[in-house]
Protein backbone atom coordinates (compact mmCIF):
# COMPACT_ATOMS: atom_id res chain seq x y z
CA UNK A 1 0.00 0.00 0.00
CA UNK A 2 1.65 3.85 -0.94
CA UNK A 3 2.07 5.65 1.57
CA UNK A 4 -0.17 8.63 1.68
CA UNK A 5 1.11 12.15 2.96
CA UNK A 6 -1.22 14.56 4.61
CA UNK A 7 -0.11 18.44 5.00
CA UNK A 8 -1.64 21.09 6.22
CA UNK A 9 -1.45 24.84 5.23
CA UNK A 10 -1.64 27.47 7.61
CA UNK A 11 -2.78 30.63 6.73
CA UNK A 12 -0.98 33.59 7.24
CA UNK A 13 -2.54 36.25 8.56
CA UNK A 14 -1.85 40.20 7.68
CA UNK A 15 -0.79 42.29 10.67
CA UNK A 16 -2.80 45.03 11.67
CA UNK A 17 -0.45 48.34 12.13
CA UNK A 18 -2.38 50.31 15.07
CA UNK A 19 -1.30 54.30 14.62
CA UNK A 20 -2.80 56.69 16.92
CA UNK A 21 -5.55 58.74 15.55
CA UNK A 22 -5.33 62.74 16.21
CA UNK A 23 -8.58 64.65 15.80
CA UNK A 24 -7.73 68.49 15.81
CA UNK A 25 -9.24 71.37 14.78
CA UNK A 26 -7.16 74.26 13.76
CA UNK A 27 -8.00 77.09 11.67
CA UNK A 28 -10.69 75.22 10.50
CA UNK A 29 -9.63 71.67 9.05
CA UNK A 30 -10.28 68.65 10.65
CA UNK A 31 -7.97 65.55 9.74
CA UNK A 32 -8.12 62.12 10.67
CA UNK A 33 -6.16 59.03 9.84
CA UNK A 34 -8.17 56.04 8.51
CA UNK A 35 -7.72 52.64 10.55
CA UNK A 36 -8.24 51.48 6.46
CA UNK A 37 -4.92 53.51 5.38
CA UNK A 38 -6.75 56.48 3.44
CA UNK A 39 -6.44 60.11 4.73
CA UNK A 40 -9.48 62.17 4.55
CA UNK A 41 -10.45 65.98 5.73
CA UNK A 42 -13.91 67.61 6.56
CA UNK A 43 -13.94 71.68 6.46
CA UNK A 44 -14.75 72.62 9.73
CA UNK A 45 -15.70 75.94 11.15
CA UNK A 46 -13.03 78.41 10.98
CA UNK A 47 -11.69 80.20 14.21
CA UNK A 48 -11.72 83.26 14.61
CA UNK A 49 -9.51 85.39 16.91
CA UNK A 50 -7.79 88.59 17.11
CA UNK A 51 -6.58 91.02 19.70
CA UNK A 52 -8.24 93.68 21.45
CA UNK A 53 -10.41 96.39 19.95
CA UNK A 54 -11.18 99.32 22.20
CA UNK A 55 -14.84 100.27 22.20
CA UNK A 56 -15.76 102.31 25.00
CA UNK A 57 -12.61 103.77 27.35
CA UNK A 58 -12.35 103.42 31.27
CA UNK A 59 -14.48 105.75 33.58
CA UNK A 60 -13.60 106.67 37.43
CA UNK A 61 -16.47 107.78 39.40
CA UNK A 62 -16.48 108.95 43.12
CA UNK A 63 -16.27 111.68 45.59
CA UNK A 64 -13.15 113.71 44.42
CA UNK A 65 -12.88 115.02 48.39
CA UNK A 66 -10.12 112.77 50.52
CA UNK A 67 -11.95 111.82 53.63
CA UNK A 68 -9.37 110.48 55.81
CA UNK A 69 -9.51 108.63 58.19
CA UNK A 70 -12.66 107.07 57.49
CA UNK A 71 -11.87 106.61 53.44
CA UNK A 72 -13.84 107.20 50.22
CA UNK A 73 -13.03 105.14 47.22
CA UNK A 74 -12.51 106.02 43.55
CA UNK A 75 -14.36 103.40 41.08
CA UNK A 76 -13.00 102.17 37.87
CA UNK A 77 -14.97 100.87 35.12
CA UNK A 78 -12.75 99.04 32.63
CA UNK A 79 -14.64 99.67 30.08
CA UNK A 80 -15.63 97.87 26.68
CA UNK A 81 -13.22 96.06 24.52
CA UNK A 82 -14.12 93.65 21.38
CA UNK A 83 -11.94 90.58 20.98
CA UNK A 84 -11.26 86.89 20.52
CA UNK A 85 -10.90 84.98 22.83
CA UNK A 86 -12.32 87.38 25.70
CA UNK A 87 -9.71 89.23 26.56
CA UNK A 88 -8.35 89.87 30.06
CA UNK A 89 -8.08 93.42 31.94
CA UNK A 90 -5.41 94.33 34.72
CA UNK A 91 -5.62 97.80 36.28
CA UNK A 92 -2.85 99.75 37.34
CA UNK A 93 -4.05 103.12 39.34
CA UNK A 94 -1.72 106.21 38.79
CA UNK A 95 -1.15 109.26 40.18
CA UNK A 96 -0.12 112.59 37.89
CA UNK A 97 1.34 109.79 35.42
CA UNK A 98 3.03 107.61 37.81
CA UNK A 99 2.08 104.42 39.16
CA UNK A 100 1.33 103.80 42.48
CA UNK A 101 2.54 100.50 44.05
CA UNK A 102 0.07 97.79 44.90
CA UNK A 103 -2.58 100.02 43.54
CA UNK A 104 -4.32 96.45 41.11
CA UNK A 105 -7.53 96.50 41.79
CA UNK A 106 -10.86 98.54 40.61
CA UNK A 107 -11.13 100.19 43.80
CA UNK A 108 -8.51 102.60 45.13
CA UNK A 109 -8.61 104.11 48.66
CA UNK A 110 -7.94 107.76 48.57
CA UNK A 111 -5.16 109.27 51.23
CA UNK A 112 -4.18 112.75 52.48
CA UNK A 113 -1.35 112.46 50.99
CA UNK A 114 -2.65 112.09 47.27
CA UNK A 115 -3.70 115.71 48.06
CA UNK A 116 -3.51 117.97 44.81
CA UNK A 117 -2.68 114.91 42.59
CA UNK A 118 -4.74 114.00 39.77
CA UNK A 119 -5.92 110.24 39.78
CA UNK A 120 -6.11 107.90 36.49
CA UNK A 121 -6.88 104.36 36.31
CA UNK A 122 -4.49 103.02 33.58
CA UNK A 123 -6.12 99.05 32.22
CA UNK A 124 -4.51 96.66 30.10
CA UNK A 125 -6.61 94.26 28.01
CA UNK A 126 -4.55 91.49 26.89
CA UNK A 127 -5.09 87.59 24.71
CA UNK A 128 -3.57 85.14 23.42
CA UNK A 129 -3.36 87.54 20.24
CA UNK A 130 -1.67 90.56 21.34
CA UNK A 131 -3.31 93.43 23.77
CA UNK A 132 -4.20 97.58 24.45
CA UNK A 133 -4.11 99.85 26.49
CA UNK A 134 -5.76 102.64 27.58
CA UNK A 135 -6.29 105.25 30.35
CA UNK A 136 -9.30 106.74 32.00
CA UNK A 137 -10.63 110.29 32.89
CA UNK A 138 -8.51 111.74 35.59
CA UNK A 139 -9.76 113.31 38.69
CA UNK A 140 -8.07 115.60 40.54
CA UNK A 141 -7.73 115.08 44.56
CA UNK A 142 -7.93 117.43 47.07
CA UNK A 143 -8.22 117.03 50.44
CA UNK A 144 -10.41 119.44 52.47
CA UNK A 145 -11.01 119.83 56.19
CA UNK A 146 -14.50 120.04 57.41
CA UNK A 147 -15.27 123.70 59.24
CA UNK A 148 -18.87 123.44 60.58
CA UNK A 149 -20.43 126.49 61.43
CA UNK A 150 -24.37 125.74 62.14
CA UNK A 151 -27.00 127.57 59.71
CA UNK A 152 -24.38 130.63 58.38
CA UNK A 153 -25.64 132.53 55.56
CA UNK A 154 -22.10 133.49 54.48
CA UNK A 155 -21.81 132.78 50.62
CA UNK A 156 -20.91 133.65 47.58
CA UNK A 157 -21.42 132.40 43.80
CA UNK A 158 -20.59 134.57 41.05
CA UNK A 159 -20.59 133.72 36.96
CA UNK A 160 -23.61 132.32 37.63
CA UNK A 161 -25.61 130.34 34.57
CA UNK A 162 -28.65 128.58 35.02
CA UNK A 163 -31.79 128.11 33.56
CA UNK A 164 -33.86 126.34 36.24
CA UNK A 165 -33.14 127.28 39.18
CA UNK A 166 -30.05 127.38 41.95
CA UNK A 167 -30.75 126.31 45.72
CA UNK A 168 -28.81 127.02 48.31
CA UNK A 169 -29.65 126.10 51.75
CA UNK A 170 -27.98 126.27 55.12
CA UNK A 171 -24.37 126.71 53.65
CA UNK A 172 -20.91 126.72 55.10
CA UNK A 173 -19.02 129.23 53.60
CA UNK A 174 -19.94 127.68 49.82
CA UNK A 175 -17.88 129.48 47.01
CA UNK A 176 -19.13 128.44 43.41
CA UNK A 177 -17.71 129.84 40.82
CA UNK A 178 -17.74 129.91 36.87
CA UNK A 179 -20.87 127.33 37.31
CA UNK A 180 -22.96 126.41 34.36
CA UNK A 181 -26.09 124.33 34.91
CA UNK A 182 -28.66 123.26 32.58
CA UNK A 183 -30.70 121.37 35.16
CA UNK A 184 -30.34 122.05 38.79
CA UNK A 185 -27.85 122.16 41.82
CA UNK A 186 -29.09 121.69 45.09
CA UNK A 187 -26.60 122.68 48.01
CA UNK A 188 -27.65 120.81 51.75
CA UNK A 189 -25.81 120.77 54.89
CA UNK A 190 -22.05 121.54 53.32
CA UNK A 191 -18.91 122.55 54.91
CA UNK A 192 -16.32 124.82 53.53
CA UNK A 193 -15.29 123.82 49.71
CA UNK A 194 -14.96 125.49 46.23
CA UNK A 195 -16.33 124.42 43.11
CA UNK A 196 -14.72 126.00 39.99
CA UNK A 197 -15.48 125.84 36.16
CA UNK A 198 -18.08 122.55 36.64
CA UNK A 199 -20.49 121.99 33.92
CA UNK A 200 -23.20 119.93 34.41
CA UNK A 201 -25.34 118.22 31.78
CA UNK A 202 -28.16 117.81 34.09
CA UNK A 203 -28.50 117.88 37.93
CA UNK A 204 -25.97 117.42 41.17
CA UNK A 205 -26.33 117.14 44.31
CA UNK A 206 -23.69 118.28 47.46
CA UNK A 207 -23.44 116.67 50.20
CA UNK A 208 -21.07 116.71 52.86
CA UNK A 209 -18.13 117.45 50.74
CA UNK A 210 -18.91 114.52 48.85
CA UNK A 211 -18.30 116.38 45.12
CA UNK A 212 -19.12 114.11 42.06
CA UNK A 213 -19.46 114.17 38.40
CA UNK A 214 -21.02 112.19 35.53
CA UNK A 215 -19.89 112.68 32.02
CA UNK A 216 -20.97 111.21 28.66
CA UNK A 217 -24.15 109.64 30.41
CA UNK A 218 -27.38 111.04 31.05
CA UNK A 219 -29.50 109.69 34.21
CA UNK A 220 -33.01 108.30 32.80
CA UNK A 221 -34.41 107.35 35.78
CA UNK A 222 -34.67 106.30 39.23
CA UNK A 223 -35.36 103.01 40.69
CA UNK A 224 -38.32 101.98 42.28
CA UNK A 225 -37.07 101.20 46.06
CA UNK A 226 -39.83 101.13 47.99
CA UNK A 227 -39.23 102.05 51.80
CA UNK A 228 -35.69 103.29 51.41
CA UNK A 229 -35.66 105.79 54.34
CA UNK A 230 -37.14 103.36 57.06
CA UNK A 231 -40.63 105.79 57.06
CA UNK A 232 -42.61 102.77 56.58
CA UNK A 233 -41.42 100.78 59.58
CA UNK A 234 -39.07 97.82 57.93
CA UNK A 235 -41.70 97.49 55.26
CA UNK A 236 -41.15 96.11 51.97
CA UNK A 237 -37.47 94.77 53.03
CA UNK A 238 -37.24 90.94 53.50
CA UNK A 239 -34.97 89.97 56.95
CA UNK A 240 -32.76 86.89 56.68
CA UNK A 241 -30.94 87.01 60.27
CA UNK A 242 -30.80 89.72 63.00
CA UNK A 243 -33.60 92.43 64.39
CA UNK A 244 -33.89 95.18 61.86
CA UNK A 245 -35.67 98.17 63.26
CA UNK A 246 -37.39 101.46 62.04
CA UNK A 247 -36.31 103.83 65.26
CA UNK A 248 -36.17 107.68 65.47
CA UNK A 249 -33.57 107.36 68.03
CA UNK A 250 -31.12 104.84 68.83
CA UNK A 251 -27.43 104.69 70.43
CA UNK A 252 -26.71 108.48 71.23
CA UNK A 253 -28.13 109.78 67.52
CA UNK A 254 -30.63 111.73 68.04
CA UNK A 255 -31.87 111.59 64.87
CA UNK A 256 -32.05 110.69 61.05
CA UNK A 257 -30.42 112.34 58.29
CA UNK A 258 -33.84 113.00 56.85
CA UNK A 259 -37.86 112.75 57.74
CA UNK A 260 -38.47 110.98 61.26
CA UNK A 261 -37.27 107.45 61.00
CA UNK A 262 -33.53 105.33 60.17
CA UNK A 263 -32.93 101.75 60.18
CA UNK A 264 -31.49 100.69 62.95
CA UNK A 265 -29.39 97.07 62.63
CA UNK A 266 -31.30 95.82 66.28
CA UNK A 267 -30.58 93.66 69.61
CA UNK A 268 -28.23 90.83 67.64
CA UNK A 269 -24.92 89.96 66.70
CA UNK A 270 -25.56 90.99 62.90
CA UNK A 271 -28.67 92.03 60.62
CA UNK A 272 -29.40 91.37 57.06
CA UNK A 273 -32.32 92.84 55.44
CA UNK A 274 -32.63 93.20 51.33
CA UNK A 275 -35.31 93.98 49.02
CA UNK A 276 -36.01 93.23 45.07
CA UNK A 277 -36.86 95.63 42.37
CA UNK A 278 -37.71 95.15 39.27
CA UNK A 279 -36.10 96.25 36.07
CA UNK A 280 -38.84 98.37 33.73
CA UNK A 281 -39.06 96.48 30.21
CA UNK A 282 -37.80 100.09 28.55
CA UNK A 283 -34.03 99.04 30.43
CA UNK A 284 -33.71 95.71 29.26
CA UNK A 285 -33.10 96.81 25.96
CA UNK A 286 -30.32 98.71 26.48
CA UNK A 287 -28.77 96.41 29.21
CA UNK A 288 -28.74 93.08 26.98
CA UNK A 289 -26.76 96.16 25.01
CA UNK A 290 -24.61 96.17 27.79
CA UNK A 291 -24.45 99.91 27.95
CA UNK A 292 -26.65 100.53 31.06
CA UNK A 293 -25.51 100.96 34.16
CA UNK A 294 -26.78 101.81 38.17
CA UNK A 295 -25.67 103.79 41.07
CA UNK A 296 -26.37 103.88 44.75
CA UNK A 297 -26.13 106.34 47.55
CA UNK A 298 -27.13 105.71 51.04
CA UNK A 299 -26.30 107.64 54.39
CA UNK A 300 -24.89 105.59 57.36
CA UNK A 301 -24.14 106.64 60.84
CA UNK A 302 -22.91 104.64 64.05
CA UNK A 303 -22.38 104.70 67.26
CA UNK A 304 -18.87 104.81 68.51
CA UNK A 305 -17.40 104.31 65.01
CA UNK A 306 -16.81 100.76 65.47
CA UNK A 307 -19.99 98.56 64.00
CA UNK A 308 -20.20 98.51 60.21
CA UNK A 309 -22.61 98.78 57.61
CA UNK A 310 -22.41 96.76 54.28
CA UNK A 311 -24.60 97.68 51.31
CA UNK A 312 -23.96 95.78 48.24
CA UNK A 313 -26.12 94.72 44.68
CA UNK A 314 -27.08 91.55 43.38
CA UNK A 315 -27.78 91.09 39.64
CA UNK A 316 -30.77 88.50 38.51
CA UNK A 317 -32.03 87.16 35.60
CA UNK A 318 -36.02 86.39 34.58
CA UNK A 319 -35.83 83.41 37.14
CA UNK A 320 -34.80 85.14 39.93
CA UNK A 321 -31.31 82.79 39.73
CA UNK A 322 -28.22 85.13 40.31
CA UNK A 323 -26.10 86.43 37.73
CA UNK A 324 -23.49 87.95 39.53
CA UNK A 325 -23.26 90.75 42.55
CA UNK A 326 -21.36 93.59 43.18
CA UNK A 327 -19.67 94.08 46.74
CA UNK A 328 -19.06 97.85 46.63
CA UNK A 329 -16.66 98.39 49.16
CA UNK A 330 -17.55 97.51 52.63
CA UNK A 331 -17.76 96.77 55.02
CA UNK A 332 -17.43 99.98 56.37
CA UNK A 333 -17.47 101.56 59.88
CA UNK A 334 -19.15 104.89 59.58
CA UNK A 335 -17.96 108.07 61.63
CA UNK A 336 -19.68 108.48 64.85
CA UNK A 337 -22.68 110.05 65.28
CA UNK A 338 -22.45 112.02 61.91
CA UNK A 339 -24.62 111.25 58.78
CA UNK A 340 -21.82 109.40 56.18
CA UNK A 341 -23.22 110.11 52.50
CA UNK A 342 -22.05 107.24 50.33
CA UNK A 343 -21.55 106.71 46.68
CA UNK A 344 -20.80 103.38 44.93
CA UNK A 345 -20.05 104.87 41.97
CA UNK A 346 -21.19 103.56 38.43
CA UNK A 347 -21.85 99.55 38.14
CA UNK A 348 -22.38 97.81 34.70
CA UNK A 349 -25.54 96.15 34.54
CA UNK A 350 -25.04 92.94 33.75
CA UNK A 351 -26.66 91.40 30.57
CA UNK A 352 -29.71 89.79 31.05
CA UNK A 353 -30.45 91.27 34.25
CA UNK A 354 -34.29 91.68 35.18
CA UNK A 355 -34.12 92.08 38.87
CA UNK A 356 -31.86 94.09 41.18
CA UNK A 357 -31.53 93.13 44.52
CA UNK A 358 -30.65 95.69 47.23
CA UNK A 359 -28.53 94.20 50.58
CA UNK A 360 -28.43 95.88 53.58
CA UNK A 361 -26.02 93.86 56.08
CA UNK A 362 -25.16 95.47 59.43
CA UNK A 363 -22.40 93.63 62.20
CA UNK A 364 -21.67 94.78 65.99
CA UNK A 365 -17.97 94.76 66.45
CA UNK A 366 -19.09 92.81 69.70
CA UNK A 367 -21.80 91.74 71.31
CA UNK A 368 -25.45 91.32 70.72
CA UNK A 369 -26.49 95.00 69.81
CA UNK A 370 -25.83 96.08 66.27
CA UNK A 371 -25.38 100.39 66.73
CA UNK A 372 -24.73 101.04 62.84
CA UNK A 373 -27.41 102.64 61.25
CA UNK A 374 -28.69 103.69 57.34
CA UNK A 375 -31.06 106.28 55.58
CA UNK A 376 -31.60 107.56 52.73
CA UNK A 377 -30.99 104.87 50.41
CA UNK A 378 -31.12 105.70 46.70
CA UNK A 379 -30.50 103.82 43.21
CA UNK A 380 -30.50 106.11 39.84
CA UNK A 381 -30.31 104.28 36.29
CA UNK A 382 -27.97 105.56 33.94
CA UNK A 383 -27.61 104.64 30.17
CA UNK A 384 -24.32 105.49 27.40
CA UNK A 385 -25.08 108.86 26.30
CA UNK A 386 -23.16 109.38 22.79
CA UNK A 387 -24.59 112.51 21.39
Amino acid sequence: MPVITYTQEIPSVDSIKVVPVHPSLYEGAYGLTSILGHKTQTRGLRLVRYAPILMVAPIITGPVAIDEPTGSFLNCWRGVVDSAPTAKATFQWRLDGVDIPGETSENLLTLNTMDKKTATCFVRFENNQGFIETESNGIALSRIENIVVDESEFYSITGQSSEPNQNAMILNELLITGLGVEGSITNTDSYSYMITGLGLGNSQSIFELDIYGVRNYAVDSVANLMNPDAELGIANWIISEGDLQSVISAGGVSGPNSGTNFFYGGIAASTKASQTVTLDVPYQVTVDAGETFIGMEWFQNSKSGVDTVHMWLKFLDTNLIEISSDTLFGPIAPKANIWNHMNSGLLQIPMNTRYIQVNMDLAAASGNDVNAYVDDISLSIYAIDYT
